[in-house]
């Protein structure tokens, strides 16, 4: 009788166990599933205007510029110049830009003056330059913020020293190339010794030749 007890005892445990590891795999899969949804690119074909597709892409100046189906990027890599304003929104709306000033007047951005441009915020250094892009439609918007991003933007998007993301308000002015960092400590190391980050700094300024 209490061998019967034992081995029922002993098959509950394992059925329990059986419940608890196919909860964790569940737990898991929806876990995976959820980052896929979250890494998913989110953006505006530069040519048709429609949502991309991360399988169809162009590689320029080592960043990515994302587009709905196959045909677009052989439209775009005929006359890039057509298309640069919205690949240039692209850019920003991927992440593989970084807003650092006003696209406008290239003063320093205020907080409280910003337009959203389809789901992707833009700031601006006054009243005057928001308000004269908030009346556009979205088109003239980013025919208008994003045909130069010298102004305002830049492709670096990682300090060189810490690999962290940049900080608008932490840069230095290197031979006519402003260079940013994520914080003061590495400003002030740059500053110190500019000569040992000189081939992270040539790389830089090699990604982002057109700001």
């Amino acid at each position: 009788m209490k061998a019967r007890i034992a081995t029922l005892t002993l098959a509950l445990f394992a059925v329990a166990a059986v419940g608890v590891l196919n909860a964790q795999d569940d737990q898991q899969d929806t876990a995976s599933d959820a980052k896929k949804v979250q890494d998913k690119i989110v953006a505006s074909c530069p040519v048709s205007g429609g949502a991309v597709n991360e399988e169809h892409f162009v590689e320029k100046d080592g960043k990515k510029i994302y587009f709905c189906c196959e045909n677009c990027p052989k439209a775009y890599e005929a006359d890039p110049e057509k298309f640069a304003a919205a690949a240039n929104f692209q850019l920003l709306e991927t992440k593989q830009m970084v807003q650092v000033a006003c696209p406008l007047s290239g003063g320093p951005l205020n907080a409280e003056m910003k337009v959203k441009i389809g789901e992707t915020e833009v700031g601006f250094c006054c009243e005057n330059c928001q308000g004269k892009v908030a009346k556009m439609e979205k088109k003239e918007q980013i025919a208008t913020v994003f045909a130069s991003t010298e102004k305002g933007f830049t492709k670096q998007t990682e300090c060189p020293l810490s690999g962290h993301p940049i900080a608008a308000d932490q840069s230095v002015d290197h031979e006519g190339q402003m260079i940013y960092f994520c914080c003061e400590s590495c400003v002030k190391s740059f500053k110190e010794d500019p000569s040992k980050y000189a081939d992270k700094i040539a790389g830089l300024i090699k990604k982002d030749g057109d700001n």
